[in-house]
């Protein structure tokens, strides 16, 4: 695991905030090779029941594949569409309500799901995503149409807004189930700036938003109608809390140097998108990284 920290000071805030990021394989209970083939061929097995009751043609080969999951490119009667099929009930989260209250024009359409949430029938989104955009050299146009895409997001006028999560009640509920298992441990000090951060942003925040909760390069699509988004959480939250995985995307493990310069260069990029101080941007990003790195230290 790689950690990267800097200080990027605000006001009425203990400086220095320590951003720490941290890119790791998450941890898993190994199943053992069979097992995990075993589940990965259930998966398929599902999807094909699903396909047949809702009447669609899967693809030859899965877009993703896991013990977990799997995601189809399928055929349905009005067109192409993406058959997402999970093994465990509530993986969605909160995405359901926010894709059943999106309006039209910001990303994808949500056309069907199963009773137990389990399965969702999405539209289909043609175009490259923008990391391959970053792949190709066009890394500014990417990070503008991030913030284009976040921008129309915190705009949107959403259906039924009370479903949808609230962001601050989970990092709320994280940070004080990881602080006992952190506590005299080399992360606390950092663990403890954050929570400091956390509790400086609830107390200015503005009026809340509907936030796609995961925005990053690899979930905006370039389409010739213009960038969509993919695969949301869903949380009601502080716009400025929006870009914290778009921060890190594309290119990990930079130098150090290299690193505060990206962050602080998309920042300056991402918070006019919202109307917001860039360095509330930064704060979040380093509130909610803290909070998903505590939990794979625990």
């Amino acid at each position: 695991m790689t950690c990267y920290c800097f200080a990027s000071p605000m006001s009425g805030v203990p400086a220095p905030l320590v951003f720490s990021m941290a890119f790791a394989e998450n941890a898993h209970v190994s199943m053992g090779e069979r097992n995990v083939q075993q589940a990965k061929q259930d998966m398929i097995n599902r999807a094909e029941m699903v396909a047949a009751r809702w009447q669609l043609t899967l693809d030859a080969s899965p877009l993703k594949h896991t013990a977990d999951r799997v995601v189809y490119k399928v055929n349905a009667a009005d067109g192409l569409a993406v058959l997402k099929l999970n093994r465990k009930f509530g993986s969605e989260g909160g995405s359901i309500p926010f894709l059943r209250g999106l309006p039209d024009g910001i990303g994808v359409k949500l056309l069907r799901v199963s009773p137990l949430r389990r399965a969702m029938l999405l539209s289909w989104l043609e175009g490259p995503t923008l990391d391959m955009l970053v792949a190709r050299g066009n890394e500014a146009r990417a990070e503008r149409l991030l913030a284009q895409v976040a921008s129309s997001l915190s705009k949107a006028k959403f259906r039924r807004m009370a479903l949808i999560q609230r962001l601050n009640w989970r990092v709320q509920k994280r940070f004080d189930g990881f602080a006992p298992r952190l506590k005299n441990t080399a992360q606390s000090a950092d663990f403890a700036r954050a929570k400091s951060a956390f509790d400086v942003l609830v107390d200015t925040m503005p009026p809340e938003v509907v936030i796609h909760g995961d925005l990053h390069f690899g979930n905006i699509i370039d389409t010739a109608q213009g960038p969509r988004f993919i695969d949301p959480k869903g949380y009601r939250a502080d716009p400025a809390a929006e870009f914290a995985a778009a921060f890190s995307a594309a290119q990990p493990d930079p130098a150090i140097a290299e690193f505060k310069q990206r962050i602080t260069r998309r920042a300056a990029v991402y918070a006019p998108a919202i109307e917001a101080d860039p360095l509330r941007l930064i704060r979040w990003g380093a509130v909610l990284y803290s909070n998903k790195i505590s939990i794979d230290l625990s």
